[in-house]
């Protein structure tokens, strides 16, 4: 599938940049922080290859067959940005999504996380926060409007579209108890449904869902590759 191409900020070079600068802390749900490499500390982090994501740095001093389970925050939009590659008009039209649209989506990813994690048979998911478990968080970073946000109707449309969004996002895994990111993912989520569909707010939750359980299924497909290597 063809990607939206949005402003690459948020990279490998962004991560080893700070790290350059010295120790810098990265908020993690409600008021977590996770605190990132120091200054020397950035070799520690490797690259792999992955066929789902553009990029997967894991922390290479971390034993990560030791983790049993994984904690999930919410999806964040708290430092989530509108694309200015978008038509203003399509800004404009999304410019109240993170306090309007954005809860109920958050919700949603949620149940989707834990109905996907709930079948794993590499990792549990769990609501502790103990040695064993990764603290993991969904945060958007930027956001690309493809298709119109109708807020004045429930289910009404005219207009048939393939994609309503396009969202940067980066994934994020914390150990609880040195409260030291571990793992970082970036890639770009294709907020889409597999047809052409009517765009209204039935199909653009619909697009979150079917988006964001595929986005899941690699998720733990990538986990389960790291914990059992």
């Amino acid at each position: 599938m063809e990607k939206f191409k949005i402003n690459a900020r948020y990279n490998v070079v962004w991560l080893l940049s700070w790290c350059r600068k010295g120790l810098f802390f990265l908020l993690l749900g409600f008021g977590g922080i996770v605190s990132m490499p120091g200054h020397g500390e950035e070799n520690r982090f490797k690259k792999l290859e992955s066929e789902d994501f553009k990029v997967v740095l894991v922390d290479s001093k971390t034993n990560f067959s030791a983790y049993k389970k994984v904690h999930f925050f919410p999806l964040s939009v708290e430092k989530m940005t509108l694309s200015s590659a978008a038509e203003k008009s399509l800004r404009r039209n999304w410019r109240h999504f993170s306090e309007r649209e954005a809860p109920g989506i958050i919700e949603l990813c949620s149940e989707v996380s834990e109905a996907v994690f709930s079948k794993s048979e590499a990792i549990t998911l769990t609501a502790e926060q103990d040695r064993e478990t990764l603290v993991m968080q969904v945060q958007v970073l930027e956001l690309l409007p493809v298709a119109y946000l109708d807020t004045g109707l429930d289910t009404v449309g005219s207009e048939y579209v393939r994609q309503f969004a396009a969202a940067q996002y980066r994934i994020v895994a914390m150990d609880p108890a040195t409260k030291k990111m571990v793992l970082l993912i970036e890639d770009i989520l294709q907020v889409r449904r597999y047809n052409s569909v009517l765009n209204n707010r039935a199909m653009h939750r619909s697009a979150w869902k079917v988006s964001y359980e595929a986005l899941m299924e690699d998720l733990e497909k990538q986990l389960t590759g790291i914990v059992g290597s």
